[in-house]
């Protein structure tokens, strides 16, 4: 009897009319969307996770990690997989904008499985940034606060694989940690990652802001009273909940739900 080449285990046979017909291993898909990780998302991974979380994909690692995911996530929530119309073969993936309080560590284990309910199925393929998506493709931006920084100020620069503002309006989701900045020297950080927003808005471009510290601790809430307005008064702007740290919510109505999908 053959083995699974991704567990390890006897090959996976489903009975259909009678005969045994070999079948996808459930642990396939979490091998499959470790590829989905971008360059800044996975530079991000391996600094958090080295030596601590099972990012191989030998059996052991596979299944460990199958573990850490979650099956469902309150992200879903604001994430819609579209068909253009019943005999298309393009479909789309559509995402809000979010605030979202959590560490980076369960907000990793949630994305990922954001990422599964995107790409698994094959409909919508993953493209690197700071490619702009076409039909059926969908990509997203880790952003740092030095990326940020970067394009803000430094322009074309030919050695950054994003040079300029215009480079981060391109993906189809930007995600930028709040509280990563280790100094407010630079009194412009909040108007910074304002512009940030505000440009991808002009180009109905979604952007999520990750709330990793208590706001009274974030450099970009220091530097500035337009980005703590917008985070805490913008009623349009859907407030979700990962970790349980009361000391960590944003002010205002909370998504902390366990229900799922649109």
């Amino acid at each position: 009897m053959w083995n699974c080449d991704v567990c390890g285990d006897k090959i996976h046979l489903k009975k259909i009319n009678g005969k045994n017909v070999p079948v996808r291993c459930p642990l396939e898909k979490f091998k499959n969307v470790k590829s989905f990780y971008s360059v800044e998302f996975r530079l991000l991974l391996n600094k958090l996770f080295f030596d601590e979380f099972p990012l191989s994909n030998s059996p052991e690692d596979l299944k460990e990690f199958s573990e850490y995911i979650p099956d469902e996530t309150i992200l879903m929530k604001y994430v819609k997989k579209v068909q253009d119309d019943a005999f298309s073969k393009n479909w789309e993936a559509y995402t809000k904008s979010l605030i979202i309080s959590s560490s980076i560590e369960t907000f990793f284990v949630h994305f990922t499985s954001v990422l599964l309910k995107i790409y698994d199925d094959n409909r919508i393929h993953y493209i690197d940034s700071p490619l702009e998506p076409k039909k059926s493709q969908f990509n997203y931006l880790w952003l740092s606060p030095t990326t940020l920084r970067e394009c803000y100020f430094s322009g074309e620069k030919k050695d950054l694989r994003f040079k300029s503002m215009t480079d981060l309006g391109k993906p189809s989701l930007v995600i930028y940690p709040i509280g990563n900045v280790m100094s407010v020297d630079h009194k412009a950080w909040g108007d910074i990652v304002m512009d940030l927003i505000t440009h991808r808005q002009s180009l109905g471009k979604p952007t999520w802001i990750l709330q990793t510290k208590k706001l009274t601790e974030c450099a970009e809430i220091k530097s500035g009273d337009n980005l703590r307005n917008y985070l805490q008064n913008s009623n349009d702007l859907p407030k979700v909940v990962l970790d349980s740290d009361e000391d960590m919510l944003i002010s205002g109505n909370s998504d902390t739900s366990n229900s799922y999908g649109f």
